[in-house]
């Protein structure tokens, strides 16, 4: 079978194609036709398959076009299974521009908030940060088509199933529920019980309106038989099990007949004859601690230690043992040896280009086309960031791989090596500093966005190599307008002003033009009762008279929200939240 069976958008057969999610799983087959019907299910999703819940989420976004609010919300236990779901969301959902915002609970709460707010049409979350931000604002999601609950058998931990059910206050109106579990299990019972309405289970079955896998085998326990034969059951502790298992076994014991025949006398004089009496404090002054002190027997003591199978570490070896293996920590980073930046050398080619509103990749695009560097370093904010560059780089045929610190070390390794070997021109690095790339040196470096720190300007310029062809460029948005300011003032050798490429700047002339053809009937005056030509007065009179009705002005559409950063900047750096940011990047 092939995706295109099930109607999807084309927009969305690309962004699969994209993320080469080529035919659909046998899970998937199972799914998506009924879950594109609409209707609730409880999947057993034991190899974590995101496909099959993101596919008819996007899938439903796309459906309703233009609507505002909130559409499909996600929720997932783990912090890193969240990350990894919105990263997906952006790369299946990049070619239909479905944003989607990232509720973690590292994350930074205000802009999170902010997102909530302004109602992203896909939101990945964790429970308890999103129950947060509900009751604090009483902010209900109106406009849900879809719910999903991701790994429902470990909301077991820190209480996530009475959070998943708080949210549900918060929600207005019917709604779809997929529920996807890796087991079953109690949490996974009672989130299906609280949330899906004549569900379709798949992998999983009823008994007795309980749900269950399919594979479990049925139990034939006897539960009265087996709390009979606990009570009767006693449990025998080993202090030393190491002495004891030298020493042969005489026979065995009847564990029923243990019950009540402990001798607690003469367990007490047993453990008295092993007792130790231990001094904590050898160096203090108490009169009576440190006449005993003096008065004990080590070897005697060691053998009664052993005996109880107790290891006693006294609190004078520990201060010893850490003043031996802590070395002081010094204030000054020079003093502790840590590698610092070194200053931008006066020789290396620096530059800064100043881009219009939502034209950053534009100019990053036609920098890399003008650029004859063999090896070209482009450094980003974010992981989401260079995952959509490598997207849209990739259709040049220029040769690019995208490393982050999140890789698995094999994946990372094997990138990067590519890109040393020279087999790829450009390497995309997103989220992680510049003295955490290993290379000796590269032709171009590219500020996609600006760091906010100094240092790490001037680690990225070290990066850069000798020779003509050697330069670091930044890619200069309005909003990174105070970090190249201050770079500028700090870095000793300021970077130069370049200008914008030309193949931006017709096409900004060229969207500057379609706005100006637009508006133009609205700017045109008449100049009535002026002693013109009598011809012009006649046509005038005649448009006056035959006027056609005024065709009703169409409402002036806001953009949809977008929680990228691609139009410029790094992630939580956005110029104003809600209608009127978005009214001022429309003006922009």
């Amino acid at each position: 079978m092939s995706f295109e069976e099930y109607g999807l958008s084309p927009e969305l057969l690309n962004g699969l194609t994209d993320v080469r999610i080529e035919k659909p799983t046998p899970l998937q087959q199972e799914v998506l036709p009924a879950a594109l019907q609409g209707k609730h299910l409880l999947v057993k999703n034991e190899a974590e398959d995101e496909g099959t819940f993101l596919i008819p989420a996007l899938q439903k976004v796309v459906e309703n076009g233009e609507v505002t609010g909130t559409q499909v919300l996600i929720l997932t236990p783990s912090i890193e299974r969240a990350a990894k779901i919105d990263e997906m969301i952006w790369a299946m959902g990049y070619h239909a521009q479905i944003s989607s915002a990232l509720l973690a609970m590292k994350g930074k709460k205000s802009e999170q908030e902010q997102a909530v707010l302004d109602g992203a049409p896909v939101i990945v979350a964790n429970p308890g940060r999103l129950i947060e931000i509900l009751e604090k604002n009483n902010f209900h999601l109106r406009d849900l088509k879809l719910m999903v609950i991701d790994e429902a058998h470990n909301m077991e931990n820190f209480n996530l199933v009475n959070r998943v059910k708080d949210i549900l206050r918060f929600v207005d109106g019917d709604h779809q529920t997929l529920i996807l579990s890796g087991s079953h299990n109690k949490a996974t019972d009672q989130l299906a019980k609280a949330t899906l309405k004549n569900p379709e289970l798949i992998g999983f079955e009823t008994k007795n309106g309980d749900f269950r896998s399919n594979d479990d085998t049925p139990s034939d326990v006897d539960l009265e038989a087996a709390k009979e034969k606990l009570e009767k059951a006693a449990v025998e502790v080993v202090l030393n099990p190491e002495q004891n298992s030298e020493e042969p076994e005489e026979e065995e014991i009847n564990s029923e007949s243990i019950e009540g025949e402990v001798d607690l006398e003469g367990a007490a004089e047993k453990l008295e004859e092993a007792a130790v009496d231990v001094v904590l404090n050898p160096g203090g002054k108490n009169e009576e601690t440190s006449d005993t002190a003096e008065e004990v027997d080590i070897k005697k003591a060691e053998e009664k230690l052993k005996k109880t199978s107790i290891t006693v570490v006294l609190k004078k070896d520990i201060e010893e043992q850490e003043k031996e293996e802590v070395e002081p920590v010094l204030a000054n980073p020079i003093l502790q040896g840590e590698d610092l930046a070194e200053p931008v050398p006066k020789d290396l080619e620096q530059g800064y280009i100043n881009v219009p509103p939502r034209m950053k990749i534009s100019t990053l695009m036609a920098r890399l086309e003008q650029s004859k560097a063999k090896k070209v370093m482009v450094f980003a904010t974010s992981k989401r960031t260079t995952d959509r560059l490598f997207h849209i780089i990739r259709k040049k045929s220029w040769g690019v791989v995208s490393v982050s610190a999140d890789l698995n070390e094999e994946t990372y390794n094997e990138r990067f090596a590519r890109f040393t070997s020279g087999e790829m021109r450009i390497c995309l690095v997103g989220g992680m500093a510049a003295n955490e790339v290993e290379i000796e040196a590269v032709e171009e470096v590219i500020n996609y966005d600006v760091p906010s720190e100094v240092d790490e300007y001037r680690y990225r310029a070290e990066l850069v190599g000798s020779g003509k062809a050697s330069r670091i460029i930044s890619l200069v948005s309005k909003m990174d307008r105070e970090d190249i300011d201050r770079i500028s003032k700090e870095v000793g050798y300021p970077p130069n002003e370049l200008p914008l490429p030309e193949e931006v700047v017709d096409k900004k002339k060229k969207s500057s033009s379609n706005k100006k053809s637009k508006s133009s009937g609205n700017n045109k005056r008449t100049n009535r009762g002026s002693d013109r030509k009598s011809g012009s007065n006649k046509r005038n009179n005649q448009r006056r008279n035959n006027k056609p009705p005024r065709k009703k002005k169409k409402e002036m559409a806001l953009p949809r929200p977008t929680y990228d950063g691609l139009s410029g900047g790094r992630e939580g750096k956005e110029e104003s939240g809600g209608v009127f940011g978005w009214v001022k990047k429309l003006f922009d």
